[in-house]
């Protein structure tokens, strides 16, 4: 039997029809999503195991939360970052993510615990591992008082300069001496608040991008059982042992006393 052939109208209008099928296909798709079965049937279909599929699905929905950045005067000053936890960390990975936290920050910090509740603080940069209602959570956060210091300086300063100039222009004469003077508080202040405000946003995107790939490491780390991360750690980790180190200025220094710029 010979196949049948179709003429040019005829595939134009083939086309055109499953164009339009595939448009639907795909509104659906993004009106309603699948559920994990669906996936997890669509991923047998391209020889991916369920148990990746429902483990990725996991991991997923535990993505970091972003909360809003604290600012002062617009300009960003404080970074947070958490997320759930599937449950609480055992005292092996516990001791790992103090180790990461650690070598991403170049800070020794301090270790405490209280409860259910595990923390490590340097400064004002904080990891807590508590829990909630539903469960567990992992939240890291910092504040950069240099920061902070600066943009009140600099705002003290412009202050002072406005009504140092306003005493001027309204008591005595205008002289050079006097404009000179303005001149230089007008510079400083401005240079002073202005690199706070340059450095900043700089300062922000850094600590979010590396709270950010900590929450990944962890999420990995907590997506399969205990036994089964236990069995895969063969050595534990002297957190003691480990040296007591400044930050160095070519990660974002975080100062033992406060996050500086």
């Amino acid at each position: 039997m010979t196949e049948r052939r179709y003429d040019e109208q005829e595939i134009a209008a083939i086309f055109e029809r499953a164009a339009e099928a595939q448009k639907a296909a795909q509104r659906h798709l993004s009106s309603e999503g699948l559920t994990l079965a669906e996936l997890q049937e669509i991923g047998a279909e391209a020889g991916i195991t369920p148990e990746f599929i429902a483990q990725a699905a996991t991991a997923i929905g535990r993505t970091s939360r972003p909360s809003p950045r604290a600012t002062y005067f617009g300009v960003p000053i404080g970074v947070s970052r958490s997320t759930d936890l599937p449950r609480p960390l055992s005292d092996k990975e516990w001791e790992h993510l103090v180790v990461d936290l650690r070598e991403t920050f170049h800070a020794h910090g301090k270790v405490g615990r209280e409860g259910s509740l595990r923390q490590w603080t340097n400064g004002n940069l904080k990891a807590l591992v508590e829990p909630t209602p539903s469960g567990y959570r992992l939240r890291l956060e910092t504040r950069s008082d240099d920061l902070i210091t600066r943009l009140s300086v600099g705002t003290i300063m412009a202050v002072m300069m406005l009504f140092f100039t306003l005493v001027v222009l309204l008591k005595d004469p205008v002289s050079f001496n006097k404009l000179t003077t303005i001149g230089m508080m007008s510079l400083i202040a401005a240079s002073v608040a202005g690199y706070a405000a340059y450095k900043a946003p700089r300062w922000a995107r850094t600590r979010e991008k590396q709270m950010e790939a900590i929450i990944e490491r962890v999420t990995q780390m907590t997506s399969t059982p205990v036994a089964e991360t236990m069995h895969a750690v063969e050595a534990k980790v002297d957190l003691d042992a480990l040296p007591d180190q400044e930050e160095t200025a070519t990660r974002q220094p975080i100062g033992v006393a406060r996050d500086r710029l």
